[in-house]
């Protein structure tokens, strides 16, 4: 069983760690203990499970260019991911989809603190923006998110239009 091409519901199996991960890392708690745990134990399994596999797979008798696809498979979908999360790619993808929003966005904050009864959360671009203050130069949004758990704490996004960063608090 071993020695077989990886069976499409292994790559599927493989496919969701991936999916996982980048969804993990594309919420603001994605770093976080709280996804960063989890994600880690679910990438080392996956690349242990199709390590193993794989190198089963190519002892084996060859099977044909199919099976070669399906031993390929695994191993590309995980090199892609960790290429991806090491780069932090779905993180800057969500900011500069986002920047123009933001930018826009923090030219109207004039608010020195923090007031809840001032302020709705708001969506602003891919982020919710639960409180925004400026001291006339910097603007700090405090973030939620849906997909991010509540034990995270606040994630905040401070700088100045075109120049964004970011800083979980607890």
């Amino acid at each position: 069983m071993l020695r077989k091409a990886l069976d499409i519901l292994f790559v599927g199996a493989v496919a969701a760690v991936c999916a996982y991960a980048l969804v993990a890392s594309w919420t603001l708690g994605g770093t976080a203990e709280e996804y960063g745990m989890y994600v880690a134990l679910a990438l080392m399994v996956a690349v242990l499970a199709t390590g193993v596999r794989t190198c089963f797979a190519l002892r084996g008798p060859r099977e044909g260019g199919a099976a070669a696809a399906r031993i390929a498979a695994g191993p590309v979908l995980l090199a892609i991911t960790v290429v991806l999360l090491a780069t932090s790619t779905p993180d800057r993808a969500r900011l500069a989809y986002s920047m123009d929003s933001l930018n826009a966005y923090a030219g109207t904050v004039a608010a020195r603190d923090c007031d809840p009864r001032y302020f709705s959360a708001r969506r602003v671009g891919l982020y919710t923006v639960t409180c925004a203050t400026s001291d006339g130069h910097y603007v700090r949004f405090h973030l939620r998110d849906r997909l991010t758990p509540d034990g995270v704490g606040t994630c905040l996004m401070y700088g100045s239009p075109g120049g964004w960063d970011f800083e979980i608090i607890d």
